[in-house]
């Protein structure tokens, strides 16, 4: 699948932060997520998040229904989310088809 990290608001990132993408299925009511897949993406030290959009590819099972991808940017080094930290805010599911680019945006918390 291929999409594009959008940073929305007044963002910074500290250059060699790394932006972990996970697959996720969410369909079961009242239950914890599973995580299917996990990747880290290493942020450009060139890379203005205020203009520009951060494109990536990542692999994902044929069955796609009730599964989202979520984003983080750690502002620190511990894995928990904290203030200052980059997040998905919102369920963002799969694409149907595999020609379709999927929009992440990312906000500050």
């Amino acid at each position: 699948m291929r999409g594009v990290l959008r940073f929305e608001g007044n963002s910074t990132i500290s250059p060699g932060r790394v932006v972990r993408l996970r697959i996720v299925d969410t369909s079961r009511v009242g239950a914890d997520a599973i995580v299917l897949d996990e990747v880290t993406l290493p942020i450009p030290h060139a890379f203005d998040p205020g203009t520009q959009d951060l494109p990536f590819e990542i692999e994902i099972p044929e069955q796609r229904q009730g599964l989202t991808i979520q984003a983080h940017v750690r502002a620190h080094d511990s894995e928990d989310i904290r203030k200052g930290d980059m997040i998905t805010t919102a369920a963002i599911p799969l694409p149907v088809r595999d020609d379709e680019t999927v929009l992440v945006p990312l906000k500050t918390v």
